[in-house]
Parts: structure tokens; C-alpha cells; sequence
């Protein structure tokens, strides 16, 4: 059974390359009563990553629960693994928080520059950019984000539909439930 629903508190997300579909699935793991519960009580929910854009950290097949409510509030944190909404488009993403409103960013060969200072980023396995990113930069206005994949080479992410405003970002990734030997909240490093 499949439906489209954001203001569902607890429903079950698949996360196709980067992307997520709403909807139940089997195998989602919510037939734990654990999980349900826990879910429901920290309003929280629950994402299926399907694909390797956010690898090595979030891997196909991981269970994640996401706390929709924690931008209402704080702010929303660089490197921080989250869930957004793009423009223009139906489904969801989860990618990784690196450029913060008023900052300027630079993609070179090497990685990311955040106001002309190189970002350090524990949870990439490799910093390189592919050369067709290398050379993009945004000045990010007071409510912009900039978020990336955590596999740079194979994402969709704001290199290619631009910066996302705050009003986008669903949620933070609280934990992943899934597999049980990656059980453990959300460290953002693998």
C-alpha cells in the first residue's frame, strides 16, 4: 500500500539513489513494536536508503529514523546527514549539510572551501570532486543551505539543483535502526 503523505507522523520512506518515495514497504522493520513506539514518541520517521549516494556512512538497505521536528527548534547544523525537499519536485533526498546561510562555497579538486578555508569531512571516503563540479561556488543567502552527497562522483544534490531553502529540510537523521550489527544513533561517520 502506497501513499503520499508529509504530515504523516510515522511512515515508512524508501531512498532510491539519493531520492526518497514515500509509502509502506515490506521490509520495513515497523513491525518492531520498538521501533513503532519509539518513532511515535520522538515524532520521528523512518527512511529506507536505497543506493550509495550518502555511502560509506549510510549504506542501500539502512533503516533511519529522522526527527522532523528538530529545525523547529535549531538551526540545522554543518554536517549534519538530513532529509529535504527539492523544488519542483515530489520526492525527498537525504544528503549531507555543508554550506550554512551567509557563507560562500567553492567546489575545487581537492574538496570543499567554505569561505575560502578548506572543510574537513571525517565521513567522506574520498574528498575528491569530479572535474564537471570542480570550479561551482554559491554565496548562500540568509535562510540557504548547501548540501552534497556523501559519494561526491554519483549524487544529485545542490551542484545540480542549487542551493535549498530552510523551509526544505525535513529533518536530521536521528539514528539507523538497521541493520541490528549498524544499530546506534546517527554519528555521521561510518
Amino acid at each position: 500500500m502506497h501513499y503520499k503523505s508529509v504530515a504523516t507522523v510515522l511512515s515508512c520512506v524508501k531512498v532510491a539513489d539519493g531520492a526518497l518515495e514515500s509509502g509502506l514497504e515490506d521490509g520495513c522493520v515497523l513491525e518492531l513494536p520498538f521501533i513503532a513506539t519509539l518513532a511515535s514518541l520522538v515524532r520521528a520517521r523512518c527512511f529506507i536508503v536505497r543506493g550509495a549516494s550518502m555511502e560509506p556512512v549510510f549504506r542501500d538497505g539502512d533503516c533511519l529514523l529522522v526527527d522532523w521536528r528538530a529545525y523547529r527548534m535549531r538551526a540545522p547544523v554543518r554536517g549534519e546527514a538530513v532529509v529535504l525537499r527539492v523544488p519542483l519536485d515530489e520526492q525527498a533526498y537525504l544528503k549531507r549539510i555543508v554550506g550554512l546561510p551567509g557563507e560562500w562555497v567553492r567546489l575545487e579538486a581537492g574538496g570543499v572551501l567554505v569561505d575560502g578555508e578548506p572543510l574537513v569531512e571525517p565521513y567522506l571516503a574520498e574528498q575528491r570532486i569530479p572535474g564537471q563540479f570542480v570550479g561551482q561556488e554559491w554565496y548562500l543567502g540568509p535562510e540557504d543551505y548547501l548540501v552534497l552527497g556523501d559519494t561526491r562522483s554519483d549524487s544529485f544534490d545542490s551542484r545540480r539543483f542549487g542551493p535549498v531553502g530552510a523551509e526544505q529540510l525535513v529533518g536530521p537523521v536521528l539514528l539507523r535502526y538497521w541493520p541490528l550489527s549498524r544499530w546506534g544513533r546517527s554519528s555521521n561517520s561510518a
